[in-house]
């Protein structure tokens, strides 16, 4: 069963279409589930940066490095 509100809508877009609520509706869910197959995939692209290593920067001291990128130390 449609909720109130969603049959009124149907209602009065039906009379401003000139067309029977059942084609409106039939219309509706058709062009919803179409849009969804013309969707492309998401793809992903990757941005690299090169980078150095600042002096007195350890990969394998984490605590350090968190300290460091926070700006804490």
């Amino acid at each position: 069963m449609l909720d109130d509100d969603v049959v009124a809508w149907l209602k009065k877009k039906a009379a401003e279409e000139n067309v029977s609520m059942k084609e409106l509706v039939n219309r509706s869910v058709r062009e919803s589930f179409s849009a969804k197959k013309r969707r492309t995939s998401y793809k992903l692209e990757w941005t690299t940066y090169r980078g150095k290593l600042q002096p007195g920067v350890s990969l394998e001291d984490r605590d350090t490095l968190f300290e460091i990128m926070e700006g804490r130390k």
